[in-house]
Formats: C-alpha cells, sequence, structure tokens
C-alpha cells in the first residue's frame, strides 16, 4: 500500500508541474521539489496548490476500498532561508513538520491513520 501511495504522489505532484521544475523522492516518504524563478510568496503558493492537489487523491487499498491521501510541506527558499541544499533543507523540513502538527490540529474529528498508512511528506525549495 505504501509504495502504491507513493506512486500515485509522484503523479500527482508531476502533473501539476510546470515543465521546467524538478520533483524528485528524496528518501523513504518525502519528496523534493525545486522551482526555478520563485520568490518565498510565489513558492509557499506552489506549497499550498501542490498539497491540496495530493490531498484529493485517493490509494485503492482493495476491492472497492480507498484511502484518501494528505501530504505535510515546507518551503524554502534561496539565499533568504539558506545557500546549501542542506540548509535549504533543513529549513524546508522544519516548516514541514510545523505544517504537518498544524494540519492535524485543524482536523479533530478526522480518523487518524492507521500506522500502515502512508503519508508523505514534501519540502519546496
Amino acid at each position: 500500500m505504501g509504495d502504491r501511495a507513493l506512486v500515485t504522489v509522484a503523479r500527482v505532484l508531476r502533473t501539476h508541474m510546470r515543465p521546467y521544475d524538478l520533483c524528485a523522492r528524496y528518501a523513504g516518504d518525502e519528496f523534493v521539489v525545486v522551482l526555478w524563478e520563485c520568490d518565498a510568496r510565489q513558492a509557499e503558493d506552489r506549497r499550498r496548490e501542490l498539497q491540496e492537489a495530493v490531498d484529493g487523491a485517493v490509494v485503492d487499498v482493495g476491492p472497492g476500498r480507498s484511502v484518501p491521501l494528505a501530504i505535510s510541506a515546507g518551503a524554502a527558499t534561496f539565499p533568504a532561508d539558506g545557500c546549501t541544499e542542506d540548509e535549504l533543507v533543513a529549513v524546508a523540513d522544519a516548516r514541514m513538520y510545523r505544517d504537518k502538527t498544524a494540519r492535524k490540529r485543524r482536523r479533530p474529528d478526522r480518523d487518524p491513520q492507521p500506522e500502515a498508512s502512508p503519508s508523505p511528506s514534501l519540502s519546496i525549495m
């Protein structure tokens, strides 16, 4: 199920990206999106757009059964948030964790996902 979720997230991201941007699986269940020619506001707008696109996707887990997907995401911009890959990823990652916490707080009515349910994360730079 986790592999199917990752494939679905990758497909959704790919279809909602500009042709000259870059999306790559970074680690485990994390993706990095590199946006060219974006200031901080534009990167944040794109982060929300990509997050909403994935939030509308589902992964089939069995006959007649599907699970909605959701991602947590954070953005960082060069050079304001860092000048190296490590610095930018660290800032985006910290913002992603803040987003994850905030999204959990906003959705108290939503059933918690079982341990096996994937929740990929996305860093946008």
